[in-house]
């Protein structure tokens, strides 16, 4: 029976606890690590994941071979370089690309004009570029001499001849009259 009672004391609760309480405590700093380490695993994916989605929102990051080659326009020029164009004739129509309902119709005319024999060259700007709003203005320029005096606040088409302004009409209707005459 002195055996027994031994055995029954070894196994005491009380015993047990402060065994777990030991091994808890020598274990515990390896957790630790182990969990900072885990966290650290996560937010970095997590910072990564936000990265590659923000990249594809925006564009900056492209999935595939989807490079466009690079083109370089000539029809499209900025107010400030007006009367700077070549050849020594030429014609500029100014509107809002994205507001204004008749551009189509404008580059329609534009086109059947440019398919004449006789046409010269006719340059665009777009007035919804913000290097072309300081030409924006409720008090229209009608005779600009030079591009830093140009104003204008609706479609409008100006004809250059030798860097001089030879033509200046304003206004939605004008506009459409003028390049159906052409």
């Amino acid at each position: 029976m002195s055996k027994n009672k031994s055995i029954v004391k070894m196994l005491k609760p009380g015993k047990i606890k402060q065994e777990r309480k030991i091994k808890d405590q020598l274990i515990q700093p390896e957790d630790d690590v182990s969990r900072a380490i885990k966290i650290f695993a996560i937010v970095i994916v997590l910072l990564v994941l936000v990265y590659f989605i923000s990249g594809l929102v925006t564009g900056e990051i492209k999935i595939g071979n989807k490079i466009k080659p690079a083109t370089i326009q000539y029809e499209e020029i900025l107010i400030g370089t007006a009367f700077n164009q070549n050849p020594t004739d030429y014609y500029i129509i100014m509107y809002n690309y994205k507001t204004d309902t008749n551009a189509e119709q404008y580059k329609n005319y534009i086109n059947n004009y440019k398919s004449k024999e006789n046409a010269i060259r006719v340059y665009y700007v777009n007035l919804n570029v913000g290097l072309n709003n300081k030409y924006i203005s409720d008090n229209v320029n009608y005779n600009p001499s030079k591009s830093s005096e140009i104003r204008v606040n609706d479609v409008t088409i100006m004809k250059i001849s030798n860097s001089q302004l030879s033509m200046f009409i304003t206004g939605t209707e004008q506009v459409v009259e003028y390049l159906n005459s052409l």
